[in-house]
């Protein structure tokens, strides 16, 4: 992906002007939308790597919750 983008910004370099001129809403919106994937891929590793652990925990979590009588 790095050599492509720098390839593309080689082939047509922009302008201070257009680099500041990106939409800060959609720019959040993507960012937020890339961590909770990245999140997704970190707990998956987790439990690949160390199920007894991550089950631990997350049992732990079930419990603590507040179910009605």
């Amino acid at each position: 992906m790095r050599v492509l983008a720098a390839v593309i910004t080689w082939a047509n370099p922009l302008s201070p002007q257009q680099l500041g001129e990106v939409d800060l809403v959609a720019w959040h919106e993507e960012r937020h939308q890339l961590d909770k994937l990245r999140d997704g891929r970190r707990l998956q590793r987790h439990f690949r790597q160390h199920p007894e652990t991550y089950l631990a925990a997350l049992e732990e979590r079930l419990l603590k919750l507040d179910l009605p009588p």
